[in-house]
């Protein structure tokens, strides 16, 4: 019997913990963002893990960065290619102080990004959004900061759940019109980059300009 569910509502560190602590032998399989991720647990200790082009401890530590998309647990399946022998404990806590030390720098990115785009003529406001909607360090000293950022992620989720309805693939950026503002929502992974512009703007000949810098700071 395979157990099926969302990293929103799972954590992915707390189900390794649990296939591990019950040494359990069983196959993690998740999808984020149409990336496919494996890990193989035997006797409570991971064996192989594969995501991307990663695997062994790099795939763990990567996969502990994840925050959304579907799983998939199926017991008692086991693997012959084994690329890890670090046991699951110290790979949670080495991963877990990796992501510390990531989100210190994505914080220093993140400030950098911003400055970058309230530099641009006609932006009014920029912001780094995790998917879940919480605002990172780094985001611009305005006023009505929490609106924003719930407004970009309120598109972000909307858009993300369209997607799948509609069996589109997951979006890349839209554009979103008010009467006193225009929003470019781009999605960079794990979280979202949005950039509120004057209603007088040409999408023409800024967004290329807005991209470049969403893209020279910031890798999904």
């Amino acid at each position: 019997m395979a157990l099926i569910g969302n990293f929103r509502e799972f954590n992915i560190v707390n189900l390794i913990q649990l296939n591990c602590i019950e040494k359990k032998t069983a196959r993690l399989t998740f999808n984020y963002m149409g990336k496919i991720g494996v890990i193989y647990f035997e006797g409570g200790e991971i064996t192989h893990a594969q995501f991307g082009n990663l695997t062994g401890p790099d795939a763990v530590y990567k996969a502990l960065r994840i925050t959304e998309g579907e799983f998939k647990v199926e017991e008692g399946v086991k693997t012959n290619i084994r690329t890890n022998d670090i046991k699951w404990s110290e790979l949670i806590l080495e991963g877990m102080r990796l992501l510390d030390e990531t989100q210190a720098t994505q914080g220093e990115v993140y400030r950098s990004l911003i400055t970058a785009l309230m530099s641009i003529d006609k932006v009014i406001a920029a912001l780094v959004v995790k998917k879940e909607g919480a605002v990172p360090e780094g985001f611009s000293d305005f006023e009505e900061v929490e609106l924003y950022s719930n407004v970009i992620s309120f598109f972000s989720i909307l858009l993300n759940r369209s997607s799948k309805l509609t069996s589109l693939s997951f979006f890349k950026k839209a554009v979103v019109t008010f009467d006193d503002k225009i929003l470019l929502v781009v999605d960079k992974g794990s979280h979202v980059v949005g950039v509120f512009l004057s209603p007088n703007v040409s999408l023409k000949v800024i967004e290329p300009r807005i991209l470049s810098e969403i893209n020279n700071y910031v890798s999904e």
